[in-house]
């Protein structure tokens, strides 16, 4: 089992970026997601990757909409 770790870091990878390519990825079957003060914007840049994951594999997420 691998298990790979995103933090966002300023300059790098974007969340969203890394979600658009995780349907791609045929190695990875299982998907987990915390994330804390999230936004309607961001949650609409996933919705699609995530649906496309999701009809290979299984997704997990815990989000933050409000302080």
């Amino acid at each position: 089992m691998e298990i790979s770790v995103v933090a966002q870091v300023g300059g790098k990878d974007s969340h969203a970026a890394v979600l658009h390519r995780l349907p791609l990825n045929k190695q990875f079957i299982r998907f987990r997601a915390l994330i804390a003060f999230t936004r309607q914007s961001w949650i609409a840049l996933i919705d699609e990757p995530l649906k496309r994951f999701t009809a290979r594999g299984s997704a997990d997420d815990i989000v933050g909409v409000d302080l």
